[in-house]
């Protein structure tokens, strides 16, 4: 029975190291939209944040990093600029991931709120402060 040859796995190993440098560089192309602190309605020793960005396939995902556990499960809301909140997901530890869903664009955003199941009260809000694209200018051309 014969092995590999040589030649194929020098191929291989070499289409691997290509592929490496191709998801580096796919990772490289996420960029901040925006990253507000969270603003908590009452006292807590809870802090932080929100985060949406942009993957190089053009998705938004929202992650919520806290420094500890929130004290019961909690709904992460987002509000659009109608007033119309959704729910993205639900969490009981200190950090959340969701993908925004395709029907709900980033753009319409102006909050993110976390609101505790049991008791129904809104524990912290971000409002989103969007960063200005770069390269647009609103007046005409000459």
């Amino acid at each position: 029975m014969r092995g590999f040859s040589r030649t194929l796995i020098y191929v291989l190993f070499i289409v691997a190291i290509f592929y490496l440098f191709a998801l580096r560089a796919q990772r490289s192309q996420t960029v901040i939209l925006v990253e507000e602190p969270l603003i908590f309605t009452s006292k807590s020793h809870l802090e932080g944040k929100v985060v949406f960005k942009r993957r190089a396939d053009g998705s938004v995902y929202l992650l919520v990093k806290l420094n500890d556990k929130v004290p019961e499960e909690a709904l992460v809301l987002v509000v659009d600029e109608d007033g119309l909140s959704r729910e993205i997901g639900r969490f009981k530890g200190a950090t959340f991931l969701s993908t925004l869903p395709e029907g709900l664009p980033f753009e319409k955003l102006v909050k993110v709120e976390i609101k505790l199941v049991e008791s129904g009260r809104v524990l912290a809000e971000a409002r989103l402060k969007k960063k200005k694209q770069q390269g647009v200018s609103n007046g005409a051309q000459t």
